[in-house]
């Protein structure tokens, strides 16, 4: 037998086990997809316009339509794609997962997701719902409702959720990315920690912890300026003092439109979202005594300080996070309804709801050691080089391999600094202390 026939053969058994792969796995999937549609066809019908796999260990569905029952258009997505890691991923697919074993990272991409608008298309996907904040309210202007009223047809989105499991380190990092066409962007990331290798599967002794959690949210300057100038024309007046007037209107004001009543820095920073659209950025790093099974027992002061939160508006440090429930009660319960589960208070893990009025956290920067620093990762940062006088801020995303990664948020984007820890004089680290 020549060396090229030898040469070709396995290469052939190759192709036919791949050819078979996808094969296997389009029907799954196809299976799978058509079971949904049958068990959503009262209400809605969901179609579909084909089904590929790739060797890099994805498989996508495109052209997917849910068109609820009576109404005139349906919800549209050109492409859902799940990707894991290599080939392995299609065979995982195909057997099953491993719940004690689950892929160490999973990416699911929505693409170019079509909502459409108006009345009727809301009336025939859910028949009573209810009604929505007007586009001219704090609500409605920050949760971008009636947006039809400014001319949008429907809300065009793309997503991407993704997680990666590190099994050595006992970490959980979860993302989210979304965008809406013409209005936001939102980034999300959380990382948990104490997992134990296999995840899902025995050997689990207490909870996940919150490691760090991070939010960048944008606002599309030219949504606000265009709903603001309608606003404002509805009401006749000025665009500045129609957004005064909505910072004007008490307490109940705030409740009906947020959930919540903020204090005076929340209403300032809220009041520059607004006039001067930009980024929102929200980080957490809780506290060790930070206590999840006992949350609706903690006050609103308590909730801010032990999960280490920090907000900025437009690169504005917001010091007072100091914000009260419309009830009036000192703990959240009121947040999780009757059915919330009580639990005893633990000594050590925050101070029980008392008649005293709590101290406002307040953020500053403090000097931190480079020790320390691990501890604050996910926060806001001002270093000091040896080399210059101007510090560098920004967010403190990882420390490794002897240099900080520090993220900062410019003209839209962002761009990380790598920091040898041998170069920086000073580190201050925005907390509540």
């Amino acid at each position: 037998m020549r060396l090229k026939t030898l040469i070709l053969i396995p290469v052939g058994i190759g192709l036919l086990a791949y050819a078979a792969v996808k094969g296997v796995l389009y029907y799954q999937v196809k299976s799978e997809l058509d079971r949904l549609a049958s068990q959503v066809a009262p209400v809605a019908r969901l179609t579909y316009d084909g089904i590929a796999s790739s060797l890099r260990g994805g498989v996508a569905v495109n052209g997917v339509t849910l068109t609820p029952a009576g109404a005139p258009a349906g919800i549209r997505i050109e492409r859902v794609d799940l990707r894991g890691d290599g080939p392995g991923f299609l065979l995982d697919l195909l057997g099953g997962f491993d719940p004690q074993r689950p892929p160490p990272r999973l990416r699911l991409a929505i693409s170019r997701m079509g909502i459409p608008l108006g009345s009727d298309y809301l009336q025939g996907w859910s028949p009573g719902a209810a009604t929505t904040p007007d586009l001219c309210s704090l609500g409605g202007l920050l949760g971008q409702t009636e947006i039809e009223r400014l001319g949008f047809r429907q809300r065009l989105a793309d997503a991407q959720l993704r997680y990666d499991h590190d099994r050595r380190a006992g970490e959980l990092t979860l993302g989210l990315e979304f965008t809406l066409d013409g209005l936001a962007g939102l980034s999300l990331e959380m990382v948990l920690g104490n997992l134990p290798g296999n995840l899902l599967g025995p050997g689990v002794e207490s909870p996940p912890t919150l490691r760090r959690f991070s939010l960048h949210y944008h606002m599309d300057p030219d949504y606000m300026r265009r709903a603001v100038d309608y606003c404002a024309g509805q009401a006749g007046l000025q665009p500045a003092a129609f957004v005064d007037g909505l910072f004007s209107r008490g307490a109940d004001y705030f409740a009906s439109n947020l959930g919540f009543i903020p204090g005076a820095d929340l209403q300032a920073a809220l009041h520059r979202l607004i006039s001067r659209p930009g980024e929102l950025l929200i980080t957490a790093v809780p506290d060790s005594r930070f206590n999840p099974a006992r949350l609706q027992q903690y006050t609103a002061a308590e909730l801010v300080r032990l999960l280490g939160i920090n907000l900025s508006v437009n690169d504005q440090p917001v010091t007072d996070l100091s914000f009260r429930l419309a009830q009036g009660d000192a703990a959240l319960s009121p947040l999780f309804g009757d059915n919330a589960p009580q639990t005893a208070v633990v000594p050590g893990e925050g101070a029980a709801p008392s008649a005293a009025a709590p101290k406002k956290p307040r953020a500053r920067y403090i000097a931190t050691p480079l020790a320390q620093l691990p501890r604050y990762l996910g926060r806001e940062a001002r270093i000091f080089g040896a080399d210059r006088v101007e510090p560098q801020q920004g967010i403190m995303m990882a420390l490794r391999d002897q240099q900080l990664e520090l993220e900062q948020r410019m003209h839209g984007g962002k761009m990380t600094l790598y920091i040898p820890l041998g170069k920086i004089r000073r580190a201050e680290v925005l907390r509540r202390e």
